[in-house]
């Protein structure tokens, strides 16, 4: 039996679904799995682990601790689900951080076959494993059209207003113009700028929820169409399509940025609809899900049977049985670690990061949208934070 601690840096929606999702796997496997925060990280955590599975590592502190891993022989896993090696609004500290994490690792797993792909040849050993989102049949909900509206949602974090602003905002006039009293919006957590477009009794803002709270209100909603625009960028191919996972366990048709990853695993009009980042693209997608419902029940149903038979529980842990055996069986390391926590590079690195982090937003953004942003951080602190 593998006794495996997993790093997370902090508590958000992202890190919430990996728990979820390894705590179903490891429930299968013969693994005692401890997770822990990265700043509650301490020698007794490490001397007890086998193996250490460091989620997202992009931190000097996650890289001392890797070192410190490795010292002692243990099995050392990363996990990377955005492409953060080049993830340009980071401080360097923290790309360069993870490079070295990476060359240390003894395996990439990441939900995307890109970085999987390009992220193993960072290290040695040039070993990786995609691994997909597992979903239990029971999350599964089966949910008919409202007849007297379609509700659409787009469920996000709020930096992805842009993709919303830029590619359908343009449109959305001219679309509630034609069909205002057939559909309404709903934003949680994102918040794009539609104050010029009117319509305000079409369109409802819900603000950042917890996981539980977003599961609990998105059961209860009984949206039919989801958003999900995406940038055609090389940062943004490297994403995942948990998105596509989501909406459809949730009983939602998916309409995606026709690129990477949703090309990954939507078909288009088979088990979801794929829109050209145009304007005109999205008002003609928005149109056909009004006009065509019975085929957009069509196109659900597809994507949940996709999720029973690609996604389950089961297939997630053969994976890993087959892939990372080590997380089952690995010899027990006799080896001590004696290790502390940098208590002054810690401090000097988080005001460091939080500084570059506000000022490339204010290049990148400007001055109104990255207060907009702020803003939305410290309202929703409670509830994104420990």
């Amino acid at each position: 039996m593998s006794k495996v601690l997993i790093e997370l840096e902090k508590s958000d929606s992202t890190t919430e679904y990996i728990k979820a999702s390894l705590t179903l796997v490891f429930k299968e496997l013969d693994t005692t799995p401890r997770f822990k925060f990265l700043t509650d990280i301490n020698n007794e955590d490490l001397n007890w682990c086998d193996v250490y599975l460091a989620v997202r590592p992009f931190t000097p502190l996650s890289l001392r601790i890797a070192k410190a891993i490795k010292e002692t022989n243990r099995f050392y896993a990363v996990f990377y689900d955005d492409d953060l090696v080049n993830y340009k609004a980071a401080i360097f500290w923290r790309t360069v951080c993870a490079k070295k994490c990476i060359s240390l690792s003894d395996i990439v797993l990441s939900s995307n076959p890109l970085i999987a792909k390009e992220y193993a040849e960072l290290h040695d050993k040039k070993r990786s494993v995609v691994v997909d989102t597992p979903v239990c049949a029971e999350e599964i909900l089966i949910k008919r059209y409202r007849k007297e509206k379609i509700h659409f949602v787009y469920a996000a974090g709020s930096d992805h207003a842009a993709f919303f602003e830029k590619q359908v905002k343009p449109i959305l006039n001219d679309f509630f113009k034609l069909y205002s009293t057939k559909v309404h919006f709903t934003f949680i957590g994102v918040k794009p700028d539609l104050s010029d477009v009117g319509f305000d009794e079409n369109i409802t803002f819900i603000p950042l929820l917890s996981l539980d709270e977003y599961i609990k209100f998105m059961k209860e909603s009984n949206f039919n169409i989801g958003f999900a625009p995406l940038d055609n960028t090389d940062f943004a191919n490297r994403k995942y399509f948990n998105k596509y996972i989501e909406y459809t366990k949730f009983g939602i048709l998916g309409m995606y940025s026709n690129t990477m990853p949703y090309t990954l695993i939507v078909k288009d009009k088979e088990n979801g609809i794929l829109v050209d980042n145009s304007s005109e693209a999205w008002y003609q997608a928005l149109c056909f899900c009004i006009d065509n419902v019975e085929l957009c029940q069509k196109y659900l149903k597809a994507a949940q049977l996709d999720l029973k038979e690609n996604f389950s529980v089961k297939k997630f842990r053969n994976t890993i049985k087959t892939m990372v055996p080590e997380f089952q069986y690995y010899p027990e390391v006799k080896e001590v670690i004696n290790w502390q926590q940098s208590r002054i590079q810690c401090y000097i690195f988080t005001l460091a990061d939080k500084l570059y982090k506000f000022i490339y937003s204010l290049k990148a953004r400007g001055i109104k949208q990255t207060f907009l942003i702020l803003k939305s951080y410290c309202q929703n602190y409670k509830k994104t934070e420990r």
